[in-house]
């Protein structure tokens, strides 16, 4: 038997010390495996060196397998090709291809070396050449590594998209090779880069029964996991995640998702009580950092973790400067940086900066390998930018970052939609790029990153881009070489929101959908609504290649928007015709827009009595722009100004009488007309036309979404509660589901039927509640609403767990809620426990502002607790309630006041003000029945009670 067949043979008993196949959700199974594996191929002293180090590279034991792979100071090939190996997993490639290199100058036809090579090739993103080496293997001779070969080649075709080739290869192996499970880890593979995600798990799921031990299989099997969107399963996640990385612990995938919101962490999890003295400590670091003095700022950093050793936030910190500290060698800076972000997981386990950190020095290091590095740096060096005065506004800290490495990184991606730099700087619009210590929280000065998820279940305190306004600096880094062009990705959601026309918003909403009823969008992130959808298309418009994309939404080219969806392709030709003609000078292109970002600027007016100039400057780049029109109207028609106002809705409707808005806008100067008059029940019945007219003209089912909320609004402000539910009840049968905000308006039109429901006794409508909390389980609105449906039907211990378990997660985030503080303490209240709300509510007294929009709450439960005095002090201080639910919550809520004083019939006469307003106050109802039993009224009593009877919706159980 020759040496080679020795060394097959060996390796081959070597993994006939599996054990029987464990089940693939059984992870401490695996782990048990694993390490008894571990332990039995180190204390193994029979095993031929070559296939025991190559088994321990396999099951992440590197550190174990260096001094072997070391010892000999002349290796032979098969040494050389394990080294190589090592080189591979710790993304040294040069030096892999440097020993790889060497074999093949002496025997050209090695398999082994020829087999690396290809790996080689591939990540130097040569895909032709790693797919002709692998069929020259396939073709030789000897088989021994055929298998290897064939399945190199289906993932190289995996990567130039061509997927029937790839899965081909996969099923011929399968046959071939049934106990390969490589082969079915390419088919789950092929299944989900192809968007068929539910022919993926059968075969994975095979993969791990064969080969338990799979970093690249375990990764997939969490991520598997993750996109069945169901928040309760991720901790099973998790665990898959764990294996990956114990296994290959630079499991690039596997750091990026854990490091970009893909946990189970909260901010909870992550918070220290001293961070914020921490973070004033580390203020010396960010301003040497922002003086380019970086080796004073790592050495700083060293000086406040002696102060704080628990605090990984200096440590953080340190490994970012070395990350960006681009005049320092780069295999130094990155060797460092990667050292320091490996001690902080060891120190905070699944701590997502740290995951997100290692994987940015993961790439970094692979990036200089890549075939086209050269040329594009080269391109690089030469990149301006046409507009410097906008560019600094609109990327006003690109400075923070020494030398011109990052800003040519930026400027090399944006293309056309520089145009929009001045339309976003006009309205105080920056995008950030954040380092990798910074989160968005700080970035975008806005706690709200911490303490809430996205629609498909990932934490934004980890996520690190945002379409408000930023990218991390590693997504600047990865596409300016080709990568994904996350940066441009998150700059299209910005201008999209905020310098879009109405006209073309729309447009690309109807595109979306016809792509959707046709089954063509690029991937499934693109299908999740609009937004992304137009994201992930306007980057691949300009952008003809893609090197070593993340995952199946980041590899999007010109040719497959061509291909895939040529209405969009052409869609945005002309968009960026026009941006490419402003970029020349033509202002005018863009007047809609302008029209657009100065009624932007009016919405977003902090007063209450907002500057009209801006709606006059809108009007001036576009007289017929129809938004600004009708919101001209409506502005008019509440400062009571009928006659202009009307005005503005006849120009709006000599545009386009058949524009659904327009209806609206009639509807509420009808209803401010009335309410002038101080007769709105006058006008009900044909404000009601108006908006069912409105509904009826609408095409657009986001529009008609928020449509039906200014509907319901309607019948609530006018007491009409029954007709409010069902309103959504009737939408919520028929709503359209095709995006996430759909989905998203479905819920909470749901969730706003079954609150209506629950207040007013019915409590079956709590289990529709307690699913989408279960689901979103950081809507923190939504959370409050399930509390007031459980309290409503007197679960009051289950409606305060609620609100504590959240609260935890909004005090580590620095956000705590003063409405759950008061919601709590009337809960408390309501099942005997005054004393508690008593105690709760002395910080919210002492700061009433903090509540604002439940103020009359508040005093109800002030007065409750016999604050008789301070009750009516802030009732006196409520503002001028105008329509029919909020004049009926303030007669109710001074008859709480007045019962506070003994002031019995002063409250009847109260009462019955608040039950004429609004008929569905079953908590003023029986509260004046219980004074007319006191009084013996029994005649009030039962007419009460017949009335109430006689409603479109009668109290349920928790009132009887």
């Amino acid at each position: 038997m020759n040496s080679k067949k020795v060394y097959v043979a060996a390796l081959f008993s070597l993994f006939c010390l599996k054990v029987a196949a464990i089940n693939p959700d059984s992870t401490a199974a695996a782990k048990q495996a694993l390490d008894k594996e571990r332990s039995s191929l180190l204390a193994n002293k029979e095993i031929k060196s070559e296939p025991k180090i190559e088994r321990m590279l396999q099951l992440g034991l590197w550190n174990e397998a260096i001094p072997l792979l070391t010892a000999d100071k002349n290796p032979g090939v098969d040494m050389r090709l394990l080294n190589a190996e090592y080189f591979l997993l710790i993304n040294d490639f040069k030096k892999a291809d440097s020993l790889v290199t060497s074999v093949l100058s002496r025997r050209k036809d090695h398999q082994k070396a020829l087999l690396l090579k290809a790996q080689l090739d591939v990540w130097a993103w040569k895909l032709n050449d790693a797919a002709q080496t692998c069929e020259r293997i396939a073709a030789d001779k000897d088989k021994t590594l055929y298998e290897k070969a064939m399945l190199q080649l289906g993932r190289v075709r995996l990567l130039q998209k061509k997927y029937d080739e790839a899965l081909k290869i996969a099923k011929d192996i399968q046959t071939q090779y049934p106990k390969n499970a490589e082969a079915w880890l390419l088919e789950s593979d092929v299944h989900f880069w192809n968007q068929k995600p539910e022919l993926a798990e059968a075969p994975l799921k095979k993969s791990l029964e064969l080969d338990p031990f799979n970093a690249d299989a375990r990764f997939n099997y969490g991520y598997a996991i993750w996109r069945r969107i169901d928040a309760t399963q991720l901790n099973k996640m998790t665990a898959q995640w764990q294996l990956a990385t114990d296994i290959n612990p630079l499991h690039f995938q596997t750091h990026w998702h854990w490091g970009n919101g893909h946990t189970t962490q909260t901010y909870n999890n992550y918070a220290e009580t001293n961070d914020n003295e921490v973070r004033k400590e580390l203020a010396t670091a960010e301003n040497l950092i922002r003086s380019h003095k970086l080796t004073e700022a790592i050495d700083y950093t060293r000086v406040v973790q002696r102060k704080y050793p628990s605090s990984v936030l200096p440590a953080m910190m340190r490994g970012s400067i070395y990350y960006m500290a681009f005049d320092i060698n780069r295999i130094t800076r990155l060797d460092s940086a990667q050292a320091i972000f490996l001690q902080i997981l060891a120190k905070k386990k699944n701590y997502g900066p740290a995951h997100n950190g290692l994987s940015a020095v993961i790439k970094s290091k692979r990036i200089p390998y890549l075939a086209s590095y050269d040329s594009i740096e080269t391109a690089l060096k030469s990149q301006k930018v046409a507009d410097e005065k906008s560019f600094n506004n609109v990327f006003p800290e690109i400075n923070y970052y020494s030398g011109e490495t990052v800003k040519n990184w930026v400027i090399n991606q944006m293309y056309t939609s520089a145009a929009y730099f001045p339309l976003l700087a006009k309205q105080e619009l920056s995008f950030s790029i954040p380092p990798l210590h910074t989160d968005l929280a700080t970035a975008m000065r806005s706690n709200y990153f911490r303490m809430a998820t996205t629609f498909d279940n990932r934490q934004w305190m980890d996520i690190r881009g945002v379409g408000s306004g930023a990218a991390g600096i590693e997504y600047v880094e990865r596409g300016a070489y080709q990568e994904r062009n996350v940066l441009l990705h998150e700059f299209v959601h910005l201008f999209h929101l905020k310098a879009l026309t109405d006209a073309e918003i729309r447009a690309i909403r109807s595109l979306y959908l016809k792509a959707m009823a046709e089954n063509r969008t690029l991937d499934y992130y693109s299908a999740n609504n609009e937004h992304e959808y137009y994201a992930q298309a306007y980057p691949a418009y300009f952008e003809a290649e893609k090197v070593h994309p993340l995952d199946f939404k980041s590899m999007n080219t010109t040719a497959d928007l061509k291909l895939k969806d040529p209405a969009l392709y052409q869609f945005i030709d002309k968009m960026v015709a026009k941006e490419k003609t402003t970029l020349g000078g033509n202002a005018s292109a863009m007047k809609s827009n302008w029209a657009q970002v100065y009624l932007n600027i009016f919405n977003e007016g902090k007063s209450e009595i907002k500057n009209v100039a801006y709606l006059d400057t809108a009007l001036a780049y576009d007289k017929d722009y129809q938004p600004a029109l009708l919101t001209y109207a409506t502005y008019k028609a509440i400062a009571g100004d009928f006659s202009t106002a009307q005005s503005f809705v006849d120009r709006a409707e000599a545009v386009n009488a058949n524009y659904a808005p327009l209806y609206i806008a009639k509807a509420r100067l009808l209803e401010a007309r009335a309410l002038k008059q101080g007769n709105n029940a006058s006008s009900l019945a044909a404000e009601g036309d108006l908006y069912k007219k409105a509904l009826s003209l609408e095409t657009d089912p986001m529009i008609k979404a928020d449509m039906i909320g200014d509907i319901e609004s309607f019948y609530t402000r006018n007491g009409l509660i029954a007709d409010a539910v069902s309103v959504a009840e009737e939408y919520s049968k028929s709503a359209s589901t095709v995006s996430t905000y759909l989905r998203d308006a479905k819920d909470e039109q749901i969730a706003y039927a079954a609150l209506l429901r629950a207040q007013l006794g019915y409590n079956d409508a709590l289990e529709v509640l307690k699913k989408q909390v279960e689901q979103k389980p950081q809507n923190y609105e939504l959370k409050g609403q399930y509390a007031d449906a459980l309290a409503a039907n007197k679960k009051y211990d289950d409606a305060i767990a609620v609100l504590q378990s959240s609260q935890k997660i909004l005090n580590a985030a620095g956000t705590p809620r003063p409405d759950y503080t008061l919601r709590i303490a009337e809960y408390y209240y309501q099942s005997g426990d005054a004393d508690s709300a008593a105690f709760l509510i002395e910080p919210l007294l002492k700061n009433n502002r903090a509540i604002s929009g439940y103020q009359t709450r508040f005093i109800r439960l002030v007065a409750n607790l016999n604050r008789t005095s301070t009750a009516e002090q802030l009732f006196q201080a409520l503002p001028q309630s105008t329509d029919n639910f909020s004049k009926a919550d303030y007669y109710y809520t001074k008859a709480k006041v007045r019962e506070s004083k003994g002031e019995m019939i002063e409250a009847a006469d109260d009462y019955k003000q608040a039950v004429t307003l609004n008929p569905y106050h079953f908590a003023a109802i029986f509260d004046l029945m219980k004074y007319y039993r006191a009084m013996g009224y029994s005649k009030e009593t039962n007419a009460l009670y017949e009335k109430m009877m006689n409603l479109k919706i009668k109290p349920g159980p928790a009132f009887r």
